[in-house]
């Protein structure tokens, strides 16, 4: 990803491919945690981008049932799924 221009504009250097494979694989965990979520809460699933240090931060949270400690160890190891 690039540095951002002094503009309000963010210019994004990015393997398209990539990026939405990452986004929709953060966006599809989020909503299968907030549907297996027993509790009775209402679920959110929020997605955000933002520039920061000129760069651009992607986020994707949610209120689910989270990950357990094993599988934030693993979180950015290719190829892992903590769906099993």
């Amino acid at each position: 990803m690039s540095r951002a221009s002094a503009s309000s504009e963010l210019s994004l250097h990015a393997d398209r491919r990539a990026l939405e494979s990452i986004l929709v694989n953060l966006i599809v965990s989020s909503l299968d945690d907030c549907r297996t979520d027993k509790r009775a809460i209402d679920h959110e699933v929020i997605l955000s981008v933002r520039r920061e240090d000129g760069f651009a931060l992607f986020e994707v949270a949610d209120n689910g049932v989270g990950m357990e400690p094993e599988a934030l160890d693993k979180v950015f190891s290719l190829f892992f799924s903590p769906k099993g």
